[in-house]
């Protein structure tokens, strides 16, 4: 799809165990999809649920959140 967007998350920063949690979190807002495992890195590809334009805010609130989950589990 034209509109998706991949991001990789550093498996040094981001606590791939909460990723799943986040991705249910924002299921009705994005549709989020592992693209690749890695040892130091998570692909995800976030599309609109809808077909149409991402929304910006919804993809820095869900890397924010996975973020905020991630200290927690450091802590």
């Amino acid at each position: 799809m034209a509109n998706d967007v991949e991001l990789s998350l550093i498996t040094e920063i981001y606590d791939r165990s909460r990723l799943s949690s986040v991705i249910d979190e924002y299921c009705s807002s994005l549709l989020v999809s592992v693209v690749k495992y890695g040892e130091r890195e998570t692909v995800v590809r976030f599309s609109d649920v809808s077909g149409g334009t991402l929304d910006d805010g919804a993809i820095r609130a869900f890397v924010n959140r996975l973020l905020d989950l991630s200290v927690q589990a450091a802590l």
